[in-house]
């Protein structure tokens, strides 16, 4: 559609206008309109609005096709940067927006090179990137309502899926959105999600300290090898001093509850409340016939 369209309308209303006392020629416009009858209604409607700055402000815009074609490429290369994903292919608006560079610079008679900033670029993918997983740990954060929750199944899951889109740079540069300073060798989401939630982990576990129970086994074998050893004792050429230390190595190996368990299932006249009082009654038990022995012939 062009103005020549807009001046047959205007001829429509001529009858109209003149039948309730108007001007047929409506003022002179359809006269000012007649120059520009070939050019097309948009075009007409920026002259227009040139005429107006012209009259409020005395200067006049001229438009050149060199700027438009930047400011288009420069628009598209910003919202293919956007849009983009790790590994896009971003050459076709990369080189639409050098080019239109290069072809305003030529009109100047400037020559200009312009290549794309790959730091800049990376830069606005993880800004986008940490933008979506902010998201997500703060859905994350809003799920752990208690300690015990950080060990809930479903929870434990979305930690490993979340933990696993960024790597150590990327965390560290989301914990600073989070305003969260990373500690050595702390889990990077775990820290922002306490951070978020305010829930601390559960206090860790202590191991139990009890110990296992004497094996019935070992203790009936000891027990009866010391009954043996108690036997032998009686006369001291069977039994030597050499391998009642033998023995008593043997005896040391064992834990203290066990050695007391073989001492009470051997049944002989030993005791002693600790592991070393038990090695030292065995002993004394053992070589009291090579005690006996040595005082006859003092």
């Amino acid at each position: 559609m062009n103005v020549r369209t807009l001046l047959q309308f205007l001829d429509a209303l001529s009858e109209p206008v003149q039948s309730v006392g108007g001007d047929p020629k409506l003022g002179g416009v359809r006269t000012a309109l007649q120059p520009f009858a070939d050019l097309p209604i948009a075009e007409f409607a920026s002259f227009l609005q040139a005429a107006e700055n012209y009259r409020r402000e005395g200067t006049v815009a001229i438009p050149n096709p060199a700027f438009e074609s930047v400011a288009r490429a420069t628009q598209s290369l910003a919202q293919s940067l956007a849009q983009a994903s790790d590994g896009d292919d971003l050459g076709p608006a990369e080189k639409a927006w050098a080019d239109a560079l290069a072809a305003l610079g030529a009109g100047f008679g400037i020559k200009v090179t312009a290549k794309a900033d790959a730091k800049l670029q990376a830069k606005i993918r993880l800004d986008r990137k940490l933008a979506t997983i902010e998201q997500d740990i703060r859905t994350l954060a809003a799920r752990v309502l208690a300690p015990e929750d950080y060990a809930d199944s479903d929870i434990v899951a979305a930690f490993s899926t979340v933990r696993s889109l960024l790597d150590a740079a990327g965390w560290k540069a989301l914990a600073q959105r989070f305003g969260v300073t990373l500690r050595a060798k702390a889990d990077p989401l775990t820290m922002i999600v306490i951070h978020l939630s305010g829930i601390p982990l559960p206090a860790p576990v202590k191991p139990s300290k009890s110990k296992a129970a004497p094996d019935p086994e070992t203790i009936r074998a000891h027990a009866a090898r010391l009954r043996e050893l108690s036997e032998f004792s009686v006369d001291p050429e069977r039994l030597s001093l050499a391998q009642i230390d033998a023995e008593l190595a043997t005896f040391e190996k064992l834990t203290e509850p066990t050695l007391k368990s073989v001492v009470e299932e051997s049944r002989l006249a030993i005791s002693g409340k600790k592991k070393k009082d038990l090695l030292a009654a065995i002993r004394r038990h053992l070589d009291a016939s090579h005690r006996a022995k040595a005082e006859v012939a003092v």
